[in-house]
């Protein structure tokens, strides 16, 4: 299998998509989920890149070189091939391990997101430092004993409790206490789950099954609702061509009834939500667009702090029953769901057109 060359001119960009096998065969298969579909689809509008998609088990160190899988437009299929170690590296995988995370930099790879996931302690105590966003931060607590969640409920009566590295709602439980009724519970994983439990001991027998080392306890925002059904919301931002962060879309998510997240939920653009569902004037929502999108971007520059420049990062927040913004927690790999429907795909596909614009930009830093 010969190496595939890259082009001679100067400004042409190797960008290599780290995916999971299972993804991979799907491509080999010539049946790739839409948004991989969409990643290749838009890396042919930018001009003089090479895509190519690959697992971690197809890198060979030693020769410099991946066993890739890559869109041949003049067959129209996926076909492999062997490529060099790219330029950039946009990683669409769990995060990765320090070793792994060396090799590749040391071998000149730049990343287009973090390697890393964020971790949520690590993200709430930076965040914290801020005298702007202090007051955008529910109290948060990490532990390693589910006895300090019955501790927390002497100054509270609801909470979530969180891993500290996590995603797509997974491990985030609502707990809340009822006086002489007990502790109701409730969490998302493919569908919603609810409990309850008259006494703590049988409740720390289930939270033990969540939670065998550390996490986060979040005092509960008291989000804005209809039907009881949650709202927050999800700002996608990302670094464009020049490296200036912009903001790509945010949206209003209404989870299900009772639900402690609203992942997977109904999702409407923030300037629908607040014109239909808040009754803001013109004026109202440009004054609230020119606040959150300051946030949001202090937050987005706050957490390159600590990870290094990022191409792109979810960030969730809500409004409370009074309209103060609060942070919630940010994503290094945004699967771009919320967007989709908020926004419709020809939105996802500039976005990605901008981040392929994005990783040319930072190829020659």
């Amino acid at each position: 299998m010969s190496m595939v060359q890259a082009s001679t001119k100067e400004n042409f960009t190797n960008i290599g998509v780290l995916v999971r096998k299972s993804v991979r065969k799907k491509l080999l298969k010539q049946t790739p989920t839409p948004i991989f579909h969409i990643i290749q689809e838009t890396s042919q509008k930018v001009r003089n890149i090479n895509l190519y998609m690959f697992s971690k088990s197809n890198i060979d160190f030693d020769n410099s070189s991946i066993i890739g899988v890559a869109y041949n437009p003049l067959k129209k299929e996926y076909e492999e091939k062997k490529f060099p170690i790219p330029h950039v590296m946009y990683r669409r995988t769990s995060e990765l391990s320090d070793s792994f995370i060396e090799k590749v930099r040391n071998n000149g790879t730049k990343f287009i997101n973090s390697p890393k996931g964020f971790n949520n302690w690590v993200a709430y105590n930076h965040l914290n430092q801020s005298p702007d966003l202090q007051k955008h931060l529910p109290f948060t607590k990490i532990c390693k004993d589910v006895d300090e969640i019955k501790t927390i409920f002497n100054f509270t009566n609801k909470i979530y409790v969180k891993s500290l590295v996590g995603g797509r709602g997974k491990h985030v439980m609502k707990i809340k206490k009822i006086p002489f009724e007990g502790y109701f519970c409730s969490y998302f994983n493919r569908k919603l789950f609810q409990f309850h439990y008259k006494h703590y001991s049988s409740l720390k027998k289930h939270l033990l099954s969540f939670y065998n080392d550390h996490f986060i306890i979040q005092e509960a925002i008291d989000l804005l609702s209809t039907d009881d059904r949650p709202i927050d919301l999800r700002a996608e931002l990302q670094r464009n061509g020049n490296g200036i962060v912009t903001i790509t879309g945010i949206s209003a998510r209404r989870g299900e009834q009772y639900s402690p997240i609203t992942t997977h939920s109904d999702s409407y653009s923030l300037e629908e939500f607040c014109r239909n569902k808040l009754n803001y004037s013109d004026d109202k929502l440009i004054s609230f667009h020119t606040k959150v999108s300051s946030f949001l971007k202090e937050i987005y520059e706050e957490m390159e702090k600590i990870y290094g420049q990022c191409g792109e990062m979810g960030i969730d927040f809500a409004l409370d029953r009074h309209e103060n913004l609060f942070f919630i927690e940010c994503n290094s790999r945004s699967t771009k769901v919320s967007l989709k429907k908020a926004y419709g795909e020809e939105v996802i596909k500039q976005s990605f057109v901008d981040l392929w614009k994005y990783a040319k930009y930072i190829s020659t830093k």
